[in-house]
């Protein structure tokens, strides 16, 4: 199912990038749009940014690649989503992947990363930054972030990292069951 999906999120941007190229006259990356398919269920995708003018861009530009976006407005509402929706075994059941601004109000990204591991082990998460130093990519890396890209950013190589992403996590076979340890 999330095969599909990600076909379909990547033909989707494809046609948005050659709507976008038409507009300038050159082709798009691959020339042509792949088939689309109503019944597809879109990859969901809890979208965390405290700049709204940046939030509604990137949303409105992963809606129109075919994504279903959740969006949060600081760290607190990130870690609300997270907490509300896990499931028993320690998955995250709404979301396919997290995408999120490593500094916000309340908590950064890499605090809700620190707290609530338990509820991002099987989600892949994305990390955006206007600070991007080496330091502040390796710690994201080392938290469990599966990418981490600078601001300002390309938005089609946005949607081509997260489409990429969610392929690969297809083949992986899913963690075992989280417990917690005493120490």
């Amino acid at each position: 199912m999330l095969s599909q999906r990600v076909t379909s999120h990547r033909d989707a941007a494809q046609k948005q990038d050659d709507r976008d190229d038409s507009r300038t006259g050159s082709l798009g990356a691959e020339g042509h749009a792949g088939a689309e398919n109503a019944q597809l269920v879109p990859a969901r995708i809890l979208f965390a940014e405290d700049d709204k003018e940046l939030r509604t861009l990137v949303a409105m530009r992963l809606r129109t690649a075919g994504f279903d976006i959740t969006e949060a407005a600081s760290g607190g509402e990130l870690m609300d989503f997270l907490v509300d929706t896990v499931q028993p075994d320690g998955t995250v059941a709404l979301f396919d992947m997290v995408l999120s601004d490593i500094n916000m109000p309340d908590f950064s990204a890499l605090d809700v990363m620190t707290c609530v591991p338990c509820c991002l082990r099987d989600t892949p998460i994305v990390l955006i930054t206007a600070f991007g130093d080496t330091a502040t990519h390796e710690r994201a890396l080392r938290l469990g972030a599966t990418a981490v890209l600078d601001k300002p950013f390309r938005l089609d190589a946005l949607t081509g990292t997260i489409c990429d992403i969610l392929a690969k996590m297809q083949a992986r076979p899913p963690a075992a069951p989280f417990t917690e340890t005493a120490i």
